[in-house]
């Protein structure tokens, strides 16, 4: 276990320096590893205990020769033999250990598989070491060691090592240490349920969910009129007609139609602003300290309000586009269906800060009509300028406030005030943008 009462398994947390390092996989599915130098031969070497007994068997030797004592001599000898048996006949396996993750790729508790070979009688030493982590060794017998690792924490997490060697059942010799990396891995947020999905006014598309403004082929009723070229047979209303027709021979019956409203559907463009990447602790903002990985910060809350009003809407029938504020690199376009949604929460969660966040310059364009939903702190100005800029420009706006509840009872008298000054601001900040039209949502992870 990596934890913090010492070398056992399974794994939890060290004080706050880091991250885990586990994404988890279905399980069969193995995680690929970087072998440090393949199946090359590894030379056997004699540990501190091996040479402590060859060191007494000279001493014995030497004690029994020197005082004429035969039964040191007799002592010594089979402390001889294995040494000399020892290094004639063992040779350690060259095979280096592998991994499979375990489990649902989801935070909690993450679950690697470390799978040991090792020659007919030898046993492995092994030492897993994750970034963030108090480090964890054991002894282990050849076969399968789990490694459970508890995180809180979504996106690309840290990769987990595992140094390993492998020695004689008497701990006399052991093969030169190995290397074994797993590649950082990807946990993606799990999807809740949202609240009541806010629709545009102006819908897109032939086909939807939602009823638009124009006559087509929906479901509800727009109006009853006289037939007319283009009018479909199957939308008489025979009931009207029968009602409302005339019987004058030189007009004819004049047939009435029902027609409908049609369906549509709506684009929404999910704004991620990952530049902030904040925990509960507001001593961790300054950056010398770093959040447990056991504790979710703002950006492990804003992916998972991200995918799950991306999820509702590609639900729903509709198209969804997604941007980062902090992405230098393209945006993803609106689309539906269940492989797109794919592509939108594979890019929220590989959205993290790069850096000092950059001022922004210009609000990303957003498809014409398209709803709008900005999820960020808003512990700073350019978010909500964003936002505000969207609504003025008519789209229907809504900011999804993901600040974690912060914990200002364990501040200094100082720290507390600077904390209170941001939170006014930025209390500010949400009641203008309320002001100019945005509907405000918190979200509780």
């Amino acid at each position: 276990m990596i934890g913090p009462t010492g070398p056992t398994w399974p794994t939890s947390p060290r004080d706050p320096l880091g991250r885990p390092p586990e994404r988890v996989a279905p399980r069969g599915r193995p995680v690929g590893l970087l072998p440090e130098d393949g199946r090359a031969r590894r030379r056997a070497v004699t540990t501190r205990s091996g040479v402590a007994v060859a060191v007494v068997a000279l001493v014995l030797v030497l004690a029994g020769v020197a005082l004429a004592r035969p039964d040191l001599v007799v002592v010594a000898a089979p402390l001889v033999l294995a040494a000399a048996m020892r290094a004639r006949g063992w040779r350690p396996d060259p095979t280096p250990p592998r991994t499979e993750a375990v489990g649902q790729p989801e935070p909690g508790r993450h679950v690697t598989a470390v799978t040991l070979a090792a020659g007919e009688r030898g046993a492995v030493r092994v030492r897993a070491v994750v970034p963030g982590y108090q480090e964890a060794r054991a002894l282990a017998v050849p076969g399968e060691v789990e490694v459970a690792i508890e995180s809180a924490r979504t996106g690309v997490l840290p990769p987990l090592r595992v140094d390993w060697a492998e020695v004689t059942p008497d701990g006399a010799q052991e093969s030169e240490p190995g290397t074994v990396t797993a590649p950082a891995l990807v946990v993606e947020p799990v999807a809740a349920p949202t609240a009541a999905l806010p629709v545009p006014a102006h819908l897109v598309g032939l086909t939807g969910t939602h009823r638009s403004r124009r006559r087509g082929e929906g479901e509800d009723l727009h109006d009853i009129a006289p037939f007319a070229p283009g009018d479909r047979l199957r939308s008489v209303d025979w009931r009207v007609t029968a009602r409302r027709g005339t019987t004058d021979p030189r007009l004819g019956t004049r047939l009435w139609v029902r027609r409908r409203y049609a369906d549509a559907e709506a684009v929404a463009v999910v704004v991620l602003d990952s530049r902030d990447d904040v925990g509960p602790d507001v001593r961790t903002w300054a950056g010398g300290t770093a959040v447990l990985p056991t504790q979710a910060t703002s950006l492990d809350v804003a992916r998972q309000a991200a995918a799950s009003y991306a999820r509702a809407y590609v639900e729903a029938g509709d198209r969804v586009a997604f941007t980062d504020l902090a992405a230098r690199g393209l945006p993803v376009p609106p689309g539906a269906g269940r492989r797109h949604l794919r592509r939108v929460v594979q890019a929220i969660s590989t959205s993290a800060p790069l850096g000092e966040p950059a001022p922004l310059v210009r609000a990303p364009r957003v498809t014409s009509g398209a709803l709008v939903v900005v999820v960020s702190t808003f512990l700073d100005d350019d978010a909500a300028a964003a936002a505000r800029g969207w609504a003025q420009q008519g789209h229907p706006v809504v900011a999804v406030d993901v600040l974690p509840d912060l914990a200002l009872h364990r501040l200094s008298p100082e720290e507390l005030l600077a904390a209170r000054v941001v939170l006014v601001q930025r209390d500010a900040r949400l009641a203008d943008l309320r002001g100019s039209g945005v509907e405000l949502r918190r979200w509780l992870p």
